[in-house]
């Protein structure tokens, strides 16, 4: 009964430079049980070999069939690999919940370490470097599939766009599935997602 929401979390990264960054984790954990429940929300970084480089805790009493919000920062992160499309370098940030000590939940988000501007003068920056776009619109579908994508082919569509030479995606014309997004992540393409207003 005790666990993180559907999509409860949402990872950030308030501070970030070549030289340090600060992750912010904020976790939704609900409690559908007919009592107060002593909550605590561990949270660690990892980096792609496995090397824990942050760790957050965090302890709230939850009352009965309620939600709450827990909001970890992390200490300073010295010299996060950036990710870009040359080097799509990704970190882990591990969520584990124990009610009164003991594991009942836990969740991975993927994270990248990564700034960006726009300015009406000079265009689009990443980490500080200027970019000039090369890229496609992209739909989710599949012949006779329809939006019933594997995540597979998902996958395979975004490295044939990597592999084209584009490192940009626009997701013609609405929110694409979470898998899209990751393989977008995994293989280095910079992703525009679209909302629909019709």
């Amino acid at each position: 009964p005790v666990h993180v929401a559907w999509y409860g979390t949402f990872v950030t990264t308030p501070a970030v430079s070549k030289e340090s960054g600060t992750v912010n984790v904020k976790t939704e954990v609900i409690n559908d049980s007919g009592a107060a429940k002593s909550v605590t929300v561990k949270t660690s970084v990892v980096d792609a070999k496995g090397k824990t480089v942050a760790k957050i805790e965090s302890a709230q009493t939850i009352a009965a069939n309620s939600t709450n919000s827990f909001d970890q920062t992390s200490a300073l992160i010295a010299n996060p690999k950036l990710w870009s499309p040359e080097n799509p370098n990704l970190y882990s940030v591990r969520t584990i919940v124990l009610d009164g000590g003991k594991p009942v939940d836990d969740y991975t988000s993927q994270l990248g370490f990564r700034w960006f501007k726009f300015t009406a003068d000079q265009g689009f920056f990443l980490n500080g470097e200027h970019y000039y776009f090369k890229g496609a619109n992209a739909h989710q579908d599949h012949a006779g599939w329809g939006d019933a994508v594997a995540d597979s082919g998902f996958f395979r569509d975004v490295k044939l766009v990597k592999d084209a030479g584009f490192e940009f995606i626009r997701g013609s014309h609405y929110p694409h599935a979470p898998a899209f997004a990751s393989a977008c992540d995994h293989i280095g393409i910079l992703f525009w997602s679209e909302n629909c207003f019709w």
